[in-house]
């Protein structure tokens, strides 16, 4: 009896956790099919995770997903647009741009710092074209008293060494620690 009282007290416990933490995040892609940029935001925290072009190859490689499937696998469900690839490096060297203009030292620092003005000008306007509203979007989000926010590139913090499945339990746990 002590047993089964345990074991189900145990069961609930992890339900509970579980189903805690994959509600208390919101997941928003943009990708070219060659490269992805992830935004995950939790009620504190906001992330961007940048997938390059050899990383995206060797997902697509080892999971044998197409770039939609193995992104929502690895980061889970959410909001997902694709570009085409002009678009999608064109609006990267844009941020570039931003980063640089603003001496800041990511992206995301940038439009948390300066996406309120960045509002009142075409810049905006101009990624927005090139990415189907969604930067307009994530920006909303970022914008919405986020205490933290980091920016990755999923190159350093993922190996290669690894199975499809170690990367999709590590991405999870990662995502899920930063998220708090």
């Amino acid at each position: 009896m002590r047993i089964r009282s345990l074991l189900l007290a145990c069961t609930v416990f992890f339900l509970l956790l579980f189903s805690s933490c994959s509600g208390s995040r919101e997941v928003m892609i943009l990708s070219s099919g060659k490269e992805a940029s992830v935004y995950m935001f939790s009620h504190s925290s906001g992330i961007y995770v940048e997938i390059g072009e050899e990383m995206m190859d060797h997902l697509q490689m080892i999971s044998g997903l197409t770039d939609d499937a193995l992104l929502f696998e690895l980061f889970g469900q959410g909001s997902f647009v694709e570009v085409d690839e002009q678009s999608y490096e064109y609006r990267m060297k844009l941020l570039e741009l931003l980063c640089y203009e603003t001496d800041s030292s990511s992206i995301l620092e940038a439009l948390k710092r300066f996406g309120g003005d960045l509002r009142k000008t075409g810049f905006l306007n101009t990624i927005n074209g090139l990415s189907g509203s969604f930067d307009d979007k994530t920006l909303s989000k970022l914008l919405s008293n986020r205490d933290r926010v980091a920016e990755y590139s999923l190159e350093v913090v993922l190996s290669k060494n690894s199975s499809w499945e170690d990367c999709v339990d590590f991405v999870n746990l990662w995502t899920d620690q930063i998220l708090r």
